[in-house]
């Protein structure tokens, strides 16, 4: 994390503790001798810590006997290498005949959650030079080549990077909802199920615009950002009802010709225009000062604002072209329908 440009404060909850000597036994060294590698383990730790002989009794005082290698005989890496041990046919050799070894930094306490041994890495970063997007990509792509080198090693995230997947499943819950709630409403109110659909389709292009809009103004795609794609959801489509409801106005005289019919919706990209652009530039007014920090700060709520302004205003100019189009598609469908 330390080699990713605009991280600081890296930290880790495994604390150095004593040097120790990490031993590694030569598996076909040990074969040959007629060792096994818990023969060699166990001479080991009784040389160094010793093995219970017998018990003393001193009264009613049982006093343990513990049999091990003399101080002078156990205090440098020399005298472990030189340790001698003993197969089972009796034939004694060196520990430096079957063994590797190193010099390690050991832990000073292991921690474990669920009985798996965990290690908390923590940091910051510096948003102005990088995002907490483009971090957390770096440390996926180091730990997935981890985890194939080591497979019994796995990671997760936590601390902001999680608490915003968190809030992102919510929110995209919310989204999708919204969507729900809104297609209900309108199909009640036009008591149509092709119109709302009509109607909805604006959407997915406000998004684009809102995505671009991030992009453009350089914001994170943050919390706050994604609340402004919920909101923006709600807003796109009433210029989309506007020049429905038009339309339907204009067809209510059941004797129209075909002809008239498709003059309705032209009538409704026509007549709606400056309405619909008058609507929409009032609300993007409102939001540029909040977007650009114009008369204050507002980097909190700036995400927010630019996701609703650079929607709207892509989501405005589309409606004029993609619902008159919709509309006159489904027109033909319904048309084709009705002739077979």
């Amino acid at each position: 994390m330390k080699k990713i440009n605009g991280t600081f404060d890296i930290a880790d909850n495994f604390p150095p503790g004593k040097k120790e000597i990490r031993i590694n036994i030569d598996e076909d060294k040990a074969a040959m001798y007629g060792f096994s590698i818990q023969n060699i383990a166990l001479n080991v730790r009784y040389a160094f810590d010793g093995v219970l002989s017998t018990e003393y009794r001193d009264a009613d005082d049982e006093i343990d006997v513990i049999v091990k290698y003399n101080k002078n005989y156990r205090s440098s890496i020399d005298d472990v290498l030189n340790l001698k041990i003993s197969n089972m046919a009796g034939n004694t050799v060196a520990l430096r005949d079957l063994v590797k070894f190193d010099i390690r930094t050991g832990p000073t306490e292991i921690r474990r959650i669920d009985q798996k041994r965990t290690i908390f890495i923590t940091g910051d970063i510096n948003e102005d030079e990088i995002t907490l997007d483009k971090v957390s990509a770096e440390i996926e792509k180091y730990f997935t080549k981890v985890e194939a080198q080591f497979p019994g090693v796995t990671f997760s995230f936590g601390g902001q990077y999680d608490e915003f997947t968190k809030a992102f499943d919510n929110i995209l819950s919310l989204f999708i909802l919204s969507m729900i709630l809104i297609f209900l409403i309108l199909g009640t109110q036009f008591n149509s199920y092709s119109q709302p659909i009509i109607i909805l389709t604006t959407v997915p292009f406000a998004l684009i615009g809102a995505v671009l809009g991030l992009l453009i103004s350089n914001n994170p795609f943050s919390i706050i950002s994604m609340f402004g794609f919920v909101a923006l959801a709600g807003i796109v489509v009433n210029d989309a009802i506007v020049l429905i409801t038009f339309i339907n106005n204009r067809r209510q005289d059941e004797y129209l010709s075909p002809f008239q019919l498709w003059r309705s919706i032209v009538d409704a990209g026509r007549l709606r225009l400056r309405p619909i652009i008058l609507t929409s530039l009032t609300t993007i007014s409102g939001l540029v000062p909040l977007a650009f920090g114009i008369g204050g700060q507002s980097e909190m709520w700036a995400p927010l604002a630019n996701v609703i302004l650079f929607g709207l205003l892509v989501s405005t100019v589309l409606t004029l072209f993609i619902i008159p189009s919709f509309a006159a598609i489904i027109d033909d469908l319904k048309g084709s329908r009705k002739k077979i």
